[in-house]
């Protein structure tokens, strides 16, 4: 078995309780590990001059001390596994409170989104419901609304037509009154031409009875009453017809008032459309002559920038062209110039190869063909000539005038 040191030293204090570090030392270690260092150490005893006299105290042996050691590390060994039981126990109790929580959690959340479904379930239902309601309601009130209207415009409708029917008949009524009216007249005329004719006749009848007793004086005097009567008769006649002529005179006058009246307002609105036909043309000829004079205008303005930009750019073309045959002749003089240097450097370059070449001895005529100097002159000669043609190319056609 082991054996549990002295010593126990806390590591953490937590709310849970207090960990607590024990080393443990093997079964042979266990009698010397148990006593502490202090114990084996020889123990001074400080003794006071009074305790001179006094017998000394007893030294516990090894096997009490350690006994004590492990009855002490029993005791502790027994906290140390009470505390992790304890330990144990309030881990599982707070585990199950807190699987407890987890779940009463879990619970009320479920219910709480239930009962949120349960609560927008019916938020949604109450907003269709409302909202069907309302565009019912709106719908009822298009149909009243309409339903109104065509009441309205048939009421409208039947207002117009009765009018027109009562106007029509107290037109007809009118017409049919003067037509009666008319009748009436005649027939009355007519009953009176008749009624005068009878007494004409009567008279006459009565005139030709009487002819008899005073054939000549009635006859006479019935000549007269009958020439009387027979001048009313045609004044009454003359009368009617006058009568009749000067209505018909009055109606037609009514008429060609109106006819006139009628063409003096269509000759009026025919004058007015046509001074506004007339005032429209020559507004339309007016604002075509603008747009003509503002083309005309706007052509001339380009023009001028065009004969602007052309004199602008043929006298930059013409600056451009001088300055170019400027530089061609600049640069021409400047090949020539170039090309003569070269020339006299070449020259300079062969004479000096020609006294090497002859100064060198003739030995070396019969050694391995090299390159020698007149040869690498002469190379060095066309590339400078070359190069200098092409640079007398360059400088004479390179330069493009535009």
């Amino acid at each position: 078995m082991a054996c549990v040191m002295d010593m126990m030293m806390p590591l953490n204090e937590t709310s849970q309780g207090v960990a607590f570090s024990v080393n443990f030392v093997p079964e042979g270690s266990c009698r010397s590990a148990a006593v502490p260092k202090r114990l084996e150490s020889p123990r001074k005893v400080i003794r006071s001059p009074r305790d001179e006299n006094m017998t000394p105290p007893r030294t516990p042996t090894k096997e009490e001390v350690a006994m004590r050691a492990r009855t002490r590390n029993a005791k502790r060994s027994a906290a140390v596994a009470q505390l992790q039981q304890n330990l144990r126990d309030l881990q599982m109790s707070k585990r199950s409170a807190i699987d407890a929580a987890v779940s009463q959690a879990a619970e009320n959340r479920s219910a709480m989104l239930a009962d949120k479904k349960a609560k927008a379930g019916s938020h949604f239902e109450k907003v269709i419901e409302k909202g069907q309601t309302s565009q019912r309601q709106r719908q009822e009130a298009l149909d009243s609304q309409q339903k109104k209207l065509q009441e309205a415009m048939d009421l409208i409708s039947e207002k117009r037509e009765a009018c027109l029917a009562k106007i029509c008949d107290k037109a007809s009524s009118h017409i049919q009154d003067v037509k009666a009216k008319v009748a009436e007249i005649q027939r009355r005329k007519e009953l009176e031409s008749s009624e005068q004719r009878r007494k004409l006749e009567e008279t006459m009848t009565s005139s030709s009875e009487r002819r008899d007793t005073g054939l000549s004086d009635k006859v006479s005097k019935a000549q007269k009453q009958f020439e009387a009567a027979m001048s009313k008769a045609a004044d009454l006649q003359q009368q009617d017809k006058v009568s009749v002529a000067e209505k018909q005179r009055l109606l037609e006058e009514a008429l060609n008032t109106s006819n006139e009246k009628r063409a003096a307002l269509l000759s009026d609105k025919s004058t007015r459309a046509g001074g506004h036909f007339t005032d429209v043309m020559e507004k339309g000829q007016e604002a075509l002559k603008n747009k003509a004079e503002e083309a005309a205008r706007q052509q001339k303005a380009l023009e001028e920038k065009l004969d602007q930009k052309t004199a602008c750019q043929s006298a930059s073309m013409t600056e451009r062209r001088s300055k170019a045959g400027q530089h061609n002749e600049a640069v021409a003089t400047k090949v020539k110039e170039h090309m003569q240097e070269m020339q006299e450097k070449t020259e300079k370059l062969r004479e000096r190869l020609e006294e090497k070449s002859q100064r060198q001895p003739a030995r070396k005529m019969h050694s391995p063909k090299k390159p020698t100097a007149p040869a690498l002159g002469e190379e060095k000669s066309e590339e400078v000539d070359a190069s200098s043609e092409e640079q007398s190319g360059k400088g004479g056609f390179g330069c493009v005038i535009s």
